[in-house]
C-alpha cells in the first residue's frame, strides 16, 4: 500500500515538473513570426525617410492645400514632381511638402521661412522665387527689400542658414516670362515693364546656386527654347502660370537635379 503511495505522489510530482518545465519554455521562447516578405520572396528592406520641400510662390502653390501641404499638392509641377520622385525612389519614403503661396517674393518667403520650410526638417528644398520681385521693384520701387541687392542677400542668407541646419541640398528655380524679344513693342505695359528684369534675377539665383555647388533649373533658358516650336499661349496662357504641359517640363527638370543630388550622396 505504501509503494502504491509512493509511486502516486511520484507520478504527481513527475506531472507538475513537466508542467512547469513547459510554462517556462513557452513564456521564455516565443515562437518567431515571421517576416514578411514581398512578391519574390525576399524580406523588404526598411525605407528610408526623405523630406523635400517646395518653396516659392504661385507657381509652386498651384491652387495647394494649404491646411494638407504634405499630401494636397495642387495642380501644378509639386503634385507632378512628388508622383515622379515615388517612382524613380523607391527605396526612399517620401514626405514631400508644398509650401509655395501666390504672390510670395523673396522677402516673404524669408518671413515664413521657419514656420512653412524649417518646421518639416527637410532633407532637401526647391526653391522657385523671383517674378514678383521684378514686379514690385517696377510698381513698388519703394520696396527695397524687391530689388536685386536684396534679392541676393536673403537668397544666401536662406541658402546659408539652410545649409548650417542640415539640408542637404537646393534645387534653385529661375524666374521667368514667356516674351519673345521680337514681341516686346506690341506688349501690355505690364509686361514691356517687367519682362526685361526676369533676366536679371534669374541671372542673380544662378549665381548664388553656384556660390553654394547647387543645381540650377533654367527655367527661363528652358521657355525661351521651347518657344522656337510652340506658342508662348501654349506654355503659359497669361505668359506667366504654366500649363499642364509645361508644369510636366518643369517637373521633369527637376527630377532630374533631385534625384542626382540624393543618388549622389
Amino acid at each position: 500500500m505504501k509503494k502504491l503511495k509512493l509511486l502516486a505522489l511520484l507520478l504527481v510530482l513527475l506531472l507538475a515538473c513537466g508542467l512547469l518545465a513547459g510554462c517556462a519554455s513557452t513564456d521564455s521562447f516565443p515562437a518567431e513570426e515571421t517576416p514578411p516578405t514581398n512578391e519574390t520572396g525576399e524580406v523588404p528592406k526598411e525605407k528610408t525617410k526623405l523630406t523635400i520641400v517646395a518653396m516659392g510662390d504661385s507657381i509652386t502653390d498651384s491652387g495647394r492645400n494649404r491646411d494638407n501641404p504634405t499630401e494636397e499638392y495642387g495642380n501644378g509641377y509639386a503634385a507632378i514632381l512628388a508622383a515622379m520622385l515615388r517612382t524613380r525612389l523607391p527605396d526612399f519614403e517620401i514626405v514631400f511638402v508644398n509650401s509655395g503661396v501666390s504672390g510670395d517674393t523673396a522677402q516673404l518667403n524669408f518671413e515664413r521661412w521657419e514656420k512653412d520650410v524649417e518646421a518639416y526638417q527637410p532633407d532637401y528644398i526647391v526653391w522657385q522665387i523671383g517674378a514678383n520681385d521684378a514686379y514690385v521693384t517696377t510698381f513698388a520701387p519703394e520696396v527695397k527689400e524687391a530689388k536685386l541687392p536684396y534679392f541676393r542677400k536673403i537668397l544666401h542668407d536662406l541658402s546659408a542658414r539652410a545649409k548650417e541646419s542640415g539640408v542637404k541640398g537646393i534645387v534653385y528655380m529661375s524666374p521667368f516670362y514667356l516674351l519673345k524679344p521680337q514681341d516686346m513693342e506690341s506688349s501690355q505695359v505690364i509686361t514691356k515693364a517687367v519682362a526685361p528684369l526676369i533676366p536679371q534675377y534669374r541671372t542673380v539665383m544662378k549665381r548664388v546656386a553656384d556660390e553654394f555647388e547647387m543645381p540650377f533649373i533654367d527655367l527661363y533658358e528652358l521657355f525661351m527654347d521651347e518657344m522656337t516650336r510652340i506658342q508662348p499661349e501654349l506654355l503659359a496662357p497669361d505668359l506667366v502660370h504654366p500649363t499642364t504641359y509645361s508644369c510636366g517640363l518643369i517637373a521633369q527638370r527637376t527630377c532630374d537635379a533631385l534625384v542626382e543630388l540624393i543618388c549622389g550622396n
